[in-house]
């Protein structure tokens, strides 16, 4: 899925679930400029340009696994805090810091960029 650079200017809360055959997200610079929410169930889809969207304050992912916990802790300076989803589907439910400056807006989506990825790689899905 492609979403263009002037795509969905308005929109604020976006749930990609029950989408099993999306392989890829690409998010080009200045679309969704509004998005504040993500929730999204399949952990195989990847997703690109997740670090500009700067009014990104709340993520649900799918995994609640002890470990990715342990290392969304182990995020040095985290602008993130972070609830375990209870629930038969559970997962955990990350909210930024309020009243972050742009530069520390930029910081926070390279946190959890960082922090899905390794998330990724570890396959805690």
């Amino acid at each position: 899925m492609h979403v263009s650079a002037d795509g969905f200017p308005r929109l604020q809360i976006l749930q990609l679930l029950r989408f099993k055959e999306l392989v890829w997200l690409n998010i080009l610079k200045g679309a969704m400029p509004w998005l504040m929410q993500l929730e999204f169930d399949n952990f195989k889809t990847e997703i690109f340009g997740l670090n500009e969207l700067l009014n990104l304050v709340e993520v649900k992912i799918p995994f609640s696994s002890l470990l990715a916990m342990i290392l969304f802790h182990k995020i040095e300076d985290s602008f993130w805090g972070l609830t375990r989803i209870a629930g038969a589907e559970g997962g955990m439910h990350i909210c930024r810091q309020k009243g972050l400056t742009l530069a520390s807006s930029k910081q926070a989506l390279e946190q959890l960029v960082d922090f899905l990825e390794q998330c990724s790689r570890l396959n805690f899905v």
